[in-house]
């Protein structure tokens, strides 16, 4: 059949209109209207006409075929013929005579033109006398409302393959906007098609990118677009259209055999079985599958639709801000003497929100404040204070005086009183810990400021409704964005009631233009940097009848406060239609029939006329508009189920065919202000009020409110109030611009308002309430259409609102009973992850997660049991749900709880490694190595430690770890042999040997050795050679650590040699004393510093950290206690005993320091004691020598046998000199009493002995053979100023 219809279409595009006899006149009036019948097909006809209007092919305006209708249905065809009557009426003459066609061999041929109207203006064509109101309704449907679909070969294919959404026939203007390439705003009031003109030219510039090559790499060029707008509801529907738009385009892109074609068909048949539910968006699945940075973002997320919500989450996720902190210093007087009282007191367990939007100001601030004006226009003025500016966090007090009162007139001869308001809000605000949307955007711009986005590269984005938005946002967005290709805004200063905005879009291109002009340049340097600007005054939605009654008040606005709201032109229908009726000398009970209808018993209004039907009925399509909840529960109360009721704020962003607006002036808080609209008729009238800004500012908001009320309405308003003196005024401004029509109030007006509207028109109104998470007015419309599922569901939510809300101003008890009314309307719904988020609002995240698991949703259940700290099951339920990191990540958080866990993780580890990612196992493997590493310092279990390394080991860097580790046991072991003469090498061989098998392994794999890799070898050499008793290896090892500054191994390096020395034999010590003594030196050099500076408080924390390193020492939590590993030899000092805590043997800084010190100078003091020892038994420097020098035949001689030279005594004096230097070494230990009592006292008694025989032996002149005073003065000389005068001094003593 579709192929059928499109060949006809086809014939028709052709222009061979007589040769395929398409041209059956049906109706000849002025424009001939034609109908084509298709054979075979049940009566099918095509009603078609030729018409003329704006192409996007040739740019330009053209004769068309319009396609009215293809249908076999007879009252169809006979209803569009009848208003096609009409609407040609509003044809110009001229028009009449373009549609005339032109023969040309047979085939017709479009004409073009160069004129641009399309159809005569509607206040000089069609008026309401003409017809009835229904009538003229059908003709605005026909003419406006309809959309034409330009026919195409992509169009045919991408039916029969079963795309259902294409982008229609659009004006000039529009597709000026569609394809204009630079950065734009686009302006326009509700209903005049800014989103679709948004929606199609991102479709437009997608598709384009998307076809196109790109020269480097003939890749495919993903263009990447965001969508950004406040609505949640509005993100997912332009969302949906985008999809369904680009769907019908890739399947007309689509070349495949008609076998594909086929196959196709069917799956799509079948999904369309599956999907036959009409399902509703409920709120958290807008958000389901985009990342919370947008460094994490890949082509795949693109185009991206987020609100600015999920928006400002991304940044803060992305430039790493925790938490919003408020960087403002408030002038706190008085701040003191403010109300302290304190909120509810919510246990731990109940989640609160530090997120202050209008709702949680109205409940928890708002009553704090104490004042008499209205809260949405204090909360809107306090963004003035704060977004207006983006240079400031917020206006200071003088500022925000001086800032104009026509910009901001309300509140303007109220500002100081204001300002203290926001003060104390602010206050108040910081002591709780909360923000608000302001403070923000501020916290994530400063970081902009400094930081690029990152991330992958934005081409194009896209904002709707920013009117709701905050300045600042949108300097935010600018500034996150600055190196896209082009941003396009769109939105409508008259409709911007959103609580706590001050959107001027004059500010906005202000913005713009200096973003374009200051921002990087990615394209040429001589890009146009003015934003270009559009305004859209067609209305698609309203007739005129509306629409002039809604420029009126914008004429208002003006008038009143010209500086408020950015000029436009006066938006217009292509047809009038019904004018708003105003209902005079209304009272409340003519909403009913006094005769005809009456309120049952339990206040349903009744009809009791004998209708079939006895009770009064609205439609889906119709609502009752009141000012406030008051009100709207006085009406409810008076027509109770008969219809919708709802405030205007509740309307925003919704559509009805009827609206009856409600004592709107009766219940304004304007009262009698609104008579000085009076003052713009002209008129002398005595009783005339004056307009000034500080008595009608109230006006600037209550204008914007009717004029929100007023346009919700596309086809029928009604204007009923009760106070006849506030009303009047407006109704006498309507009534002399000829836009309304007034009718005596009389019983039954609700009776000639009620429309009854069939089952699915109810359902869909709840689907668009339920959307705009209006849950009451959803329930209110499932219920009218008998959709009980759908009644419960929106019922749940409604509960679950209920709970949020009462979290804010109630206490526990009722908080937790209202959430676990939600949790058991969700479940009757099967909305198990509802259930489950309300038990973790109030902290029941098991049950949260039992929950989940009941329905098989294991990665949501682990969530659940992780927040719970059930770690054993988070693991076990995201290893079911195949989240293997997150498994590995559950199990380190629970490290914290229990130890058994590092056993179960190194399992879980192992056996999904090849699944687990490299990053996530590094971790993971890292912190399981911290524990096992804390427990062998702890507890001495280095074996364990060790296997449980070689197990995790992954890549080289675990390879250089395990080493480590072994090398620091090592470490332990050597100082406990060498310092405390603990011995027990075979201990230190089993951990060299497990090293060897290590490096072995690796050094084979290794391409290029790191200065880390050779100094972990030769820390390994050293401890070989100490088990070998190469002393020589030593050596090499010294130099090698010395050259590389590594004082903590090479202390160690020089501690080994001397003790590898002492395991030598006689002869081999007595040769190497020289080099002995110079050891001895090298250590005290490297250690003394330490020694003086913990004695002394000197506090050098290099000197500090390079000896707990030679220690082992580690560091505690607390930064004044350190850790002394198991086995370490300063737990057997035992001069100064400290407190052990936790068993783990923690000390104080100051104790571990002294024990480091009492260990030194205890090993020092031996070294130098053995070779003072092993000194005097050496001729060289402890005997003289000889007379008879080497000739002497004395058995016992103890003298030094040698010929003397010069050379040989300066070598005696010089060995001398360095014995005697080695043994004044100890006078630092002996004077910070850092010596056992028998070793104190020996200290002077072998210094005085060495000084002895320095001057007995080689000093005092004994004859010009074994004596040189030359040789002596040259050696004196070369000594330290504090050896030679500490052996003057000790000299002196003893010769006088």
């Amino acid at each position: 059949m579709i192929r059928a219809v499109m060949k006809k279409l086809g014939q028709l595009s052709l222009g061979e209109w007589d040769r395929h006899e398409l041209r059956r006149t049906v109706q000849t009036h002025t424009i001939p209207v034609y109908e084509i019948e298709l054979p075979n097909s049940d009566g099918l006809k095509i009603l078609w006409q030729v018409d003329y209007g704006f192409s996007i092919r040739s740019d330009s305006l053209t004769q068309l075929v319009k396609i009215w209708a293809v249908t076999a249905n007879r009252k169809q065809i006979r209803e569009i013929l009848e208003n096609l009557l009409i609407v040609h009426q509003v044809y110009t003459s001229k028009h009449l005579c373009v549609v005339q066609q032109e023969n040309e061999d047979n085939v017709i041929l479009p004409m073009t033109f160069e004129d641009e109207e399309e159809t005569e203006s509607p206040e000089n064509g069609l008026h309401n006398s003409l017809m009835d109101d229904d009538r003229l309704l059908g003709v605005h449907k026909m003419l406006v409302t309809n959309k034409f679909v330009p026919l195409s070969r992509n169009l045919y294919k991408s039916l029969a393959l079963g795309g259902f959404n294409f982008t229609f026939q659009v004006s000039k203007k529009e597709y000026e906007i569609i394809n204009n390439p630079t950065s734009a705003i686009i302006i326009g009031r509700s209903g005049t098609g800014k989103t679709t003109c948004v929606i199609f030219r991102q479709i437009a510039s997608y598709l384009n990118r998307r076809l196109c090559k790109t020269s480097s790499n003939d890749k495919t060029f993903n263009i990447r677009q965001i969508f950004i707008t406040l609505s949640p509801n509005l993100c997912h529907r332009v969302k949906e259209y985008f999809n369904r738009l680009r769907e019908s385009a890739m399947l007309a892109g689509k070349k495949i055999s008609m076998t594909q074609f086929y196959e196709y068909k069917r799956k799509k048949e079948e999904e369309e079985v599956l999907d036959g539910i009409d399902s509703m968006f409920e709120e958290g699945n807008e958000e389901d599958d985009i990342p919370n940075s947008f460094h994490e973002l890949a082509d795949h997320h693109f185009p991206l639709f987020i609100t600015y919500d999920k928006f400002s989450k991304m940044l803060q996720e992305t430039y790493g801000i925790k938490s919003i902190t408020k960087q403002r210093n408030l002038d706190a007087e008085n701040i003191d003497s403010y109300d302290k009282e304190n909120f509810y007191q919510k246990s731990s367990s109940i989640k609160t929100t530090n997120f202050v939007d209008y709702k949680v100001f109205q409940r928890r601030y708002w009553h704090r404040l104490n004042c008499d004006f209205d809260c949405e226009l204090v909360y809107a003025e306090f963004s003035i204070i704060k977004g207006s500016n983006p240079e400031v966090d917020f206006l200071s007090r003088e500022d925000y005086k001086s800032i104009s009162i026509k910009k901001y007139p309300v509140f303007s001869y109220d500002r100081d009183r204001i300002y203290d308001l926001f003060e104390k809000y602010e206050a108040e605000k910081a002591r709780n810990g909360h923000y608000d949307s302001i403070d923000r955007t501020l916290a994530i711009l400063r970081l902009a400021k400094k930081k690029a986005l990152g991330g992958p590269h934005i081409h194009e984005v896209y904002i709707d409704e920013c009117q709701d938005n905050q300045i600042v946002d949108l300097t935010l967005i600018l500034k996150v964005f600055d190196r896209v290709n082009n941003i396009f805004l769109a939105g409508d200063i008259a409709q911007c009631i959103a609580r706590g905005s001050s959107f001027r879009f004059e500010d906005l291109y202000a913005l713009m233009y200096n973003w374009e002009r200051t921002r990087v340049k990615i394209n040429h340097s001589n890009v146009d940097i003015n934003p270009k600007r559009f305004e859209l005054d067609i209305n698609y939605r309203s007739h005129n009848g509306i629409l002039k009654l809604a420029s009126s008040i914008i004429d208002l606005i003006w008038h009143f406060f010209p500086n408020s709201i950015d000029r436009l032109s006066r938006e217009h229908s292509k047809v009038c239609g019904p004018q708003p009726v105003f209902y005079d000398e209304f009272q409340k009970d003519d909403l009913l029939d006094r005769e005809g209808s009456e309120l049952d018993d339990d206040h349903t209004l009744r009809r009791v006329d004998g209708d079939e039907n006895p009770f009064i009925e609205f439609g889906a399509d119709q609502v009752i508009i009141v000012r406030d909840n008051k009100a709207k529960m006085q009406v409810e109360k008076l027509i109770n189920k008969a219809g919708l009721v709802m405030t205007v704020f509740e309307t925003k962003g919704m559509e009805f065919n009827d609206v009856l607006l409600y004592n709107f002036f009766t219940d304004s808080p304007a009262c009698r202000k609104w008579r000085v609209i009076l003052s713009a008729l002209n008129e002398n009238s005595k009783g005339i009020q004056t307009f000034s800004h500080e008595r009608h500012y109230i006006l600037s908001s209550e204008f914007k409110n009717l004029y929100v009320a007023v346009t919700r309405a596309r086809q029928r308003l009604w204007i009923c109030d009760e106070n006849i003196e506030y009303s009047m005024p407006i109704r006498k401004y309507w009534k002399r611009l000829d836009i309304i029509k007034t009718e005596q109030s009389k019983g039954g007006i609700l009776s000639n308002f009620a429309k009854k509207s069939e089952s699915y028109e109810w359902n869909q109104r709840g689907k668009n309430f339920f959307e705009q998470r209006q849950y009451e007015q959803a329930i209110f419309c499932f219920d009218k259409s008998g959709n009980e599922e759908r009644r419960k569901l929106a019922n749940a939510y409604n509960l679950q609102q209920i709970a949020k809300d009462s979290i804010n101003d109630s206490d526990d008890d009722t908080i937790i009973t209202n959430f676990n009314d939600a949790i058991k309307a969700f479940k009757e719904c099967s909305r198990p992850g509802q259930a489950a988020l309300c038990y973790q609002y109030i902290g029941m995240y098991k049950e949260a997660g039992d929950v989940y698991v009941e329905h098989n949703m294991f990665e949501s259940a682990a969530r659940s049991y992780l927040k719970a700290n059930l770690w054993h099951k988070a693991c076990e339920y995201f290893e079911k749900a195949k989240k293997y990191d997150d498994a590995a990540l559950a199990y380190k958080d629970g490290f914290l709880k229990d130890s058994l866990f590092y056993e179960i993780a190194i399992k879980f580890m192992l056996k999904y490694k090849q699944k687990i990612s490299k990053k996530a196992y590094c971790n993971i493997a890292h912190h399981i190595k911290i524990y096992y590493h804390a427990t062998a310092i702890s507890y001495g279990k280095f074996e364990e430690a060790v296997e449980v390394y070689k197990k995790l080991i992954n890549n080289y860097e675990d390879i250089k770890e395990i080493l480590e580790f072994l090398l620091y046991i090592c470490r332990i072991n050597i100082l406990n042999e060498i310092m405390v003469s603990i011995t027990d090498s075979s201990t230190l061989q089993h951990y060299l040997s497990k090293m060897n098998e290590l490096i072995a392994k690796m050094e084979s794999q290794l391409i290029r050795k790191s200065d880390k890799w050779n100094d972990l070898m030769e820390e390994y050499n050293l401890y070989t050679a100490y088990l070998d008793k190469d002393i020589n290896k030593t050596y090499e090892c010294i130099q090698y650590f010395r050259s590389r500054k590594k004082l903590a191994t090479e202390f160690y390096a020089v501690n080994i040699w001397l003790q590898i020395l002492l395991q030598l034999s006689e002869i081999q010590i007595k040769n190497r004393h020289r080099e002995r003594l110079h050891y001895l030196l090298w250590m005290c050099e490297l250690a003394l510093p330490f020694i003086k500076n913990i004695v002394d408080k000197k506090r050098d924390s290099q000197i500090e950290k390079n000896f707990e390193d030679i220690f082992c020492i580690k560091e505690a939590n607390d930064p004044q206690k350190k850790q002394i590993p198991f086995s370490n030899p300063l737990l057997h000092v035992h001069e100064y005993v400290g407190e052990a805590m936790n068993n783990q043997r923690i000390y104080s800084v100051n104790n571990v320091h002294l024990r480091i010190s009492q260990c030194l100078a205890s090993r020092i003091f031996e070294l130098i004691w053995d070779a003072n020892k092993k000194g005097r038994d050496i001729p060289d420097i402890s005997s003289q020598i000889c007379y008879k020098f080497t000739s002497c035949e004395r058995p016992n001689c103890l003298d030094h046998h040698v010929i003397t030279t010069p050379s040989i005594l300066h070598k005696r004096l010089e060995l001398a000199f360095l014995q005697y230097t080695v043994m004044l070494k100890l006078d630092v230990l002996y004077r910070h009493r850092l010596l056992k009592e028998e070793q104190s006292k020996e200290v002077r008694r072998l210094q005085r002995w060495w000084a002895e025989s320095l001057v007995k032996f080689h000093i005092r002149y004994q004859s010009p053979q074994i004596s040189c005073p030359e040789v002596t003065c040259i050696v004196l000389s070369s000594l330290s100023d504090c050896t030679r005068k500490e052996f003057i001094k000790i000299a002196r003593k003893i010769w006088l």
